[in-house]
């Protein structure tokens, strides 16, 4: 049987706290479980509807972050919101960019917000990236996978220090 979980979290931005620091916090929206949607058929429910789907509510304790969100801004104007993997700028032809802040060392870990352990790069990379738990090789400038493939990046000239 298909089983979808689904957590909805709401984002409120606080300016800047006392440190001048962006803070983010996350609440929690009920945690949606269901299974298939319900069927429906000339206006009326079908039995199984019923059983097929329904909403608990859990509480979560939820961890905040508090970054300061102008050392990624300063990057995506640096790069001109270009990914630092392709080169490209994403979204470009629709009027928008759409690019991330990679912490190279994951900041859960190291909480290093410096621009040296931050990359700009489009949000399929950064999927691949975390899935397979890639580490930049810094003396490469790439990211390289088990398989021996590589990522390399083009863009990288803040992380020559």
């Amino acid at each position: 049987m298909y089983n979808e979980h689904v957590s909805l979290y709401s984002e409120e931005t606080n300016a800047e706290n006392s440190a001048g620091l962006a803070v983010h916090l996350y609440r929690i929206v009920p945690h949606i479980h269901s299974t298939r949607f319900s069927t429906l058929y000339m206006g009326k429910r079908s039995a199984n509807a019923v059983k097929s789907a329904s909403i608990e509510e859990k509480q979560r304790l939820v961890k905040y972050r508090r970054i300061d969100r102008s050392i990624i801004l300063t990057l995506k104007r640096f790069y001109d919101y270009r990914d630092e993997i392709s080169g490209e700028k994403i979204g470009d032809e629709y009027g928008d960019s759409v690019v991330e802040a990679h912490h190279i060392d994951y900041f859960t870990r190291s909480q290093n917000n410096d621009s040296t352990n931050i990359i700009i790069i489009n949000p399929n990379y950064h999927q691949i990236i975390h899935k397979n738990n890639l580490r930049l090789n810094r003396k490469k400038f790439q990211f390289e996978f088990e398989n021996g493939e590589v990522l390399r990046l083009k863009l990288y000239e803040h992380l020559m220090v």
